[in-house]
């Protein structure tokens, strides 16, 4: 940190985001939630990254060109998320909270889910 001067914290709205997500493949869609709260419900497409192990393996999972773009279920969580993948050099961005997400959705919790035997190639 230089002179005391922090590192701006992007931010979108979920959808937005989402939208970017899914004309860019650079973007990587992340959750910073634990595994069984992702497992449960999250955006099609996003993967998991918890705040809990961000400082350990973000250098080793993430490619250092990829675009994150970061949500959690609390919007606390995901703000601390990107705030430590900037802090390492990450080109990331605050999504806030699941919550108001409004595409699609896959998970065990989600409803109207297709059965693994039935599951058709999109």
């Amino acid at each position: 940190m230089l002179f005391g001067k922090k590192k701006e914290i992007k931010s979108l709205d979920i959808n937005e985001g989402y939208q970017r997500f899914l004309k860019d493949e650079r973007i990587l869609l992340l959750c910073a939630d634990e595994d069984y709260i992702f497992e449960k419900r999250h955006p099609k497409g996003a993967q998991c990254l918890p705040l809990r192990i961000i400082d350990q393996q973000a250098k080793d999972q993430l490619e250092s060109q990829d675009i994150l773009y970061l949500y959690a279920n609390k919007k606390g969580t995901s703000y601390e998320a990107v705030k430590r993948l900037t802090k390492q050099g990450f080109e990331a961005y605050d999504l806030g909270s699941l919550v108001a997400f409004t595409g699609p959705e896959e998970g065990l919790a989600v409803k109207g889910k297709r059965s693994k035997h039935k599951d058709h190639n999109h």
